[in-house]
C-alpha cells in the first residue's frame, strides 16, 4: 500500500511540474541513486507510464524499478536529437543500474584491420591488444563475422589470424588466398588488396564493387545462378554500408552539422563533440556532457550511430544503426 501511495504522489508531482516536450528524465532511488535515465519526445506522458500502480504487480516488467523510485529529475531539451544524445552521454557517464542498452558499447563487436606486414581482418571486442584500425560498432557479432568473410573472400585476403602468416592454408590451393605464407605474393601487391578494404570502411565501395561485379558476371556466365544471386545481394549491401561508413568518417572529422527542421535546431559537432547549438538562428549553450572531448573511440562511434539512426527515421534515409538487414554467404 505504501508503494502505491508513493507512486500516486509521484504521478501528481510529474503532472504538475513536467512538460510534454522533448527531454531527458532520471528516476532516483534511496540516497539519490540514479536508477534509470531515459528520453522522450513527450516527457510527461512517458514518465507517467512508469508510475502506474499496475507496474507493482509481481509479473510486471518494470516492477523492480517502480518499487525503487522515490524521486525524479528531468531536463527539457531543444529537440528530439538533443534528448537522444544527452540520454546516451548521461548513461555512459553515470552508469545507472537499470539501464542496459547504451552501456553495452564496450561489449559490441568491431572489425579490426591489423597492422601486420600482411594485414588480416578480425572480429574484435573493442579492446583488442593487437595493433590495427578498429571499425564498427556492430551489435551483432554474427554480422561482423560475415562482413569479415565477405571482404576476405571478395578481396582475396588471408584468412589466418597470426601476426605473421605461416600456416599452409588450403585456401591457397583453392585459389581463394594469395599465399603470403608461401611467398606467393609480395607485401606491396598485397597492400593493394588491403587498400580496397580500407577504402570500403572509409565509405568508398568502388574497388570492392568492381571485384564483386566481376565475380557475379563469371558466376552468371557459368550458370551458377545461386552464387550470382548472393553476390548481387552483397553488391546492394556494399553500397548501403559504404554510405553509413561515409557518414561515420564525416562525423569524426573536424566539422559536421545536422539540422532538426521541426524544432528549428542546428547541431554542429567538432570531432564528435557538440561544439555549437542554435535554435531559430540564436545560439544555445550545449549541455556540458556533450561538449566534452570524446576520448574513447567506441563511445564516439556509438554517438555517430545515434545521429545516423535518427536521420534515417526522421528524413527517410537508409540507416544501418544495426546493419544486419542483408544476410549473405559467399559461395
Amino acid at each position: 500500500m505504501e508503494s502505491v501511495e508513493r507512486l500516486r504522489a509521484l504521478r501528481l508531482a510529474v503532472r504538475e511540474a513536467v512538460p510534454d516536450r522533448p527531454g531527458v528524465y532520471t528516476w532516483l532511488g534511496q540516497g539519490g541513486e540514479k536508477l534509470y535515465i531515459g528520453k522522450s519526445r513527450a516527457l510527461k506522458t512517458r514518465m507517467l507510464s512508469y508510475l502506474h500502480p499496475g507496474n507493482l504487480r509481481p509479473d510486471a516488467r518494470l516492477r523492480h524499478l517502480a518499487q525503487a523510485i522515490t524521486a525524479f529529475e528531468w531536463k527539457e531539451t531543444q529537440g528530439e536529437l538533443l534528448a537522444l544524445l544527452l540520454e546516451d552521454a548521461l548513461i555512459k557517464k553515470l552508469n545507472p543500474r537499470h539501464n542496459e542498452r547504451q552501456k553495452d558499447y564496450r561489449e559490441r563487436a568491431y572489425v579490426l584491420l591489423t597492422d601486420d606486414l600482411f594485414p588480416a581482418l578480425l572480429v574484435a571486442g573493442g579492446e583488442s591488444r593487437r595493433a590495427g584500425t578498429l571499425y564498427g560498432p556492430f551489435k551483432d557479432e554474427y554480422f561482423a563475422r560475415e562482413l569479415v568473410q565477405l571482404l576476405t573472400d571478395a578481396l582475396a585476403l588471408r584468412a589466418c589470424t597470426d601476426a605473421e602468416p605461416w600456416r599452409r592454408s588450403a585456401r591457397y590451393d583453392l585459389g581463394q588466398c594469395p599465399g603470403p605464407c608461401r611467398g606467393a605474393i609480395t607485401a606491396e601487391d598485397y597492400a593493394l588488396r588491403v587498400r580496397a578494404a580500407r577504402a570500403f570502411f572509409d565509405g568508398d565501395a568502388g574497388p570492392l564493387r568492381r571485384r564483386l561485379e566481376a565475380k557475379m558476371a563469371d558466376a552468371s556466365d557459368h550458370l551458377r545462378f545461386e552464387e550470382a544471386a548472393a553476390l548481387r545481394d552483397a553488391l546492394e549491401f556494399a553500397g548501403r554500408f559504404a554510405e553509413r561508413q561515409r557518414f561515420f568518417r564525416e562525423f569524426e572529422s573536424a566539422w559536421f552539422s545536422v539540422q532538426e527542421e521541426r524544432a528549428g535546431v542546428v547541431y554542429t559537432f567538432t570531432h564528435g563533440s557538440l561544439s555549437r547549438l542554435q535554435r531559430c538562428g540564436e545560439p544555445v549553450a550545449p549541455p556540458p556532457e556533450l561538449r566534452e572531448r570524446v576520448e574513447d573511440r567506441r563511445f564516439l562511434l556509438d554517438r555517430a550511430n545515434v545521429v545516423y539512426a535518427w536521420l534515417g527515421r526522421t528524413k527517410g534515409e537508409a540507416a544501418l544503426s544495426v546493419p544486419d538487414a542483408v544476410r549473405f554467404r559467399m559461395a
